[in-house]
């Protein structure tokens, strides 16, 4: 708000995917991994993963100096175990200190229909396939690559 005015500009926002942008799954833990994936125990499939220091920074910095926001988004869970997956990723994030203004789960189809009605996502920075997301998307395969957004 400027001047008494109403702004209607939309916030400049990220989407980021969880899995390999944000952490990593190292190759000694990815037995236990599919084994509480498969019973759907989301606290114990996130503690398999490691989240990368530097991806954190990064994406600190620019929350702060540059206003961005950023979505965190997991595919590793359809949309029928989404809730459950959502909620112990914020909490996963809030112990690792991600600045994620909203955690979503669904799959990588649903994420690249849902990209075309948001005008406010500037970028969608993954670690899948590298043309997934068109002019928009990001692909990291290092989380030290995230040091290019700033």
């Amino acid at each position: 708000m400027q001047g008494g005015d109403l702004s209607t500009a939309l916030p400049r926002r990220f989407l980021i995917t969880w899995e390999e942008a944000i952490a990593r799954l190292p190759r000694r833990r990815e037995r236990a991994f599919r084994f509480w994936l498969a019973f759907n125990r989301w606290e114990h499939v996130l503690e398999q993963w490691e989240t990368e220091p530097h991806a954190v920074h990064v994406l600190s910095d620019l929350a702060f100096r540059m206003g961005y926001q950023f979505d965190v988004v997991t595919h590793l869970a359809g949309d029928a175990y989404g809730n459950g997956l959502v909620r112990a990723l914020e909490a996963r994030l809030e112990v690792d200190n991600v600045p994620a203004h909203r955690v979503q789960a669904m799959s990588r189809d649903a994420m690249q229909q849902e990209l075309a009605n948001r005008p406010d996502v500037i970028s969608v920075v993954h670690g899948g396939p590298v043309f997934a997301y068109g002019a928009r998307g990001i692909h990291v395969q290092d989380p030290l690559a995230l040091s290019r957004l700033a």
